[in-house]
């Protein structure tokens, strides 16, 4: 029987290339990963993160590296949850902002396809993140739960759409928290399993409350299931 595997990345440190700072993104990688072993059982064996040391820096080459070690380990039964906050960019062509450059947002997820893993869950924290698509893979059905995800596709939730930016502070960043309280809420996990459907509509109810009683931030959620 397979796994839930995760790869989670926080980008803090953008000193290098003149960008804004992000240290909230530590906090989210902290949030994220809590969640994921108390929502979803999985053991820390099954979790890599990136962006927890060297004051939260991760190069490109850095990143490519482990995300091909780490895919390249997936077996054909494991669903892969992918889960990054950072920069993104408001180009034609989105992309996530490392901390020396840009890597193109459809390359990674390009990347993530190349594993054996029968199913990915992308959760990408960033501004203009709604701004790409996934083609040539097949429907999939959305009340499936995140530990039976079956298909030859992806389910993506992210935190705006593409043209809207994304919000953090202190205690980490809004979709990130709201996507962590969904991941561990006892009303949404039935007989020991969250569907996608309990989580993104949980995810995009907390988002329009936020919304409306913080009209100046405005959020979105932006989801593909494919």
């Amino acid at each position: 029987m397979g796994r839930i595997k995760a790869f989670i990345v926080g980008v803090s440190d953008y000193s290098g290339i003149g960008a804004p700072d992000l240290p909230f993104c530590k906090t989210d990688i902290i949030n994220v990963n809590k969640a994921l072993r108390e929502g979803l059982q999985l053991d820390d064996m099954d979790i890599f993160q990136m962006g927890m040391t060297n004051n939260g820096h991760v190069a490109i080459v850095d990143f490519v590296h482990a995300l091909e070690l780490f895919i390249g380990n997936l077996q054909k039964d494991d669903i892969f949850i992918f889960y990054f906050s950072g920069h993104g960019t408001s180009s034609e062509i989105h992309n996530i902002v490392f901390s020396d450059g840009l890597l193109c947002t459809q390359d990674i997820i390009n990347k993530i396809g190349e594993s054996l893993a029968k199913s990915k869950v992308l959760l990408i924290d960033c501004c203009y993140s709604g701004n790409f698509r996934v083609e040539g893979t097949k429907s999939t059905n959305l009340e499936e739960s995140i530990e039976s995800f079956q298909g030859s596709g992806y389910a993506i939730l992210s935190g705006s759409n593409a043209i809207e930016p994304s919000y953090g502070g202190s205690n980490g960043s809004i979709f990130t928290n709201i996507l962590c309280d969904g991941l561990t809420n006892k009303f949404l996990i039935k007989k020991g399993e969250l569907s996608l459907y309990d989580l993104q509509l949980w995810v995009k109810r907390l988002l329009e409350i936020h919304t409306l009683n913080n009209p100046d931030t405005l959020s979105m959620l932006y989801i593909e299931l494919i």
